[in-house]
């Protein structure tokens, strides 16, 4: 009979070795620097780490059979962990400034944000300041691709900012925090509260979160799925809805089955 601790020992083996391979690869086919090669080891460090945390943790919820509920979210934790991702979103934007900075990049505060602008965040800009266009350059022609419900609030917010950037940024702050609230609120369903912070706190990490529209997929899928666990499917409807990924009655078919562990 296998220990109960053989797949997550054979999982963690696994995924160690396919990491190690690809960053082997990867290391193989580029030449970057000494700063290219100490953020790539970084990254796959905390990858190792957060991996090796993630994966004991879920095979521990996969043997439990009966679903127990340890309790709801504290409001004071969730208005803490709110403000504390704003700060950090803030801090995120002040290193990437320093940092360009010592590598030589000579520009001011407002060139610094352009930068904000690299892979997608250009096409959600353009559509959120002149929305889809039906002929012109192929580059906007194929934003058609991308969905409308970061565009639209940034829009929104753009006439209190007086610029679709700044308004971009703002929304994406307010985004990145809910996300982490609306994750503590599904961890703490089937943890204890401290182990939900440290997923939070692992997400704030995610190099992808703070990132533009990077939190976004985030929200969308905690957001939908957290309602169902507290048997309340019309909410689940509306955030899925509101994320615009998939019809209504699909997302509550999804987001209900992925919240019951007995599907």
């Amino acid at each position: 009979m296998l220990n109960d601790k053989f797949p997550e020992k054979l999982i963690s083996a696994l995924g160690t070795a396919a990491l190690a391979a690809v960053f082997a690869l990867w290391c193989a086919g580029s030449s970057y620097g000494a700063a290219g090669y100490a953020a790539a080891v970084i990254s796959a460090l905390l990858m190792l780490a957060l991996c090796l945390r993630f994966v004991p943790e879920w095979c521990v919820s996969w043997r439990e059979k009966d679903e127990v509920r340890l309790g709801t979210a504290d409001g004071t934790v969730c208005a803490r962990i709110f403000a504390l991702i704003i700060i950090w979103d803030v801090v995120i934007l002040i290193l990437g400034f320093v940092l360009r900075k010592i590598l030589g990049y000579d520009e001011t505060v407002g060139g610094y944000v352009r930068f904000w602008l690299c892979t997608d965040s250009q096409h959600y800009m353009d559509i959120a300041r002149d929305w889809y266009l039906s002929d012109g350059k192929w580059d906007r022609l194929v934003q058609l691709v991308f969905l409308p419900g970061y565009p639209v609030v940034v829009r929104l917010f753009s006439y209190l900012t007086g610029d679709c950037l700044a308004a971009g940024l703002f929304v994406s702050a307010l985004c990145f925090a809910g996300s982490g609230v609306m994750l503590y609120k599904l961890m703490r369903l089937d943890m204890e509260s401290a182990a939900a912070l440290r997923a939070v706190k692992f997400f704030a990490l995610c190099p992808a979160a703070a990132c533009g529209s990077g939190h976004c997929p985030v929200k969308k899928a905690a957001s939908p799925t957290f309602p169902p666990r507290k048997d309340s499917y019309e909410k689940s409807d509306c955030f899925g809805a509101a994320g615009g990924d998939v019809l209504p009655v699909r997302m509550r078919r999804v987001s209900g089955d992925a919240g019951r562990r007995d599907v």
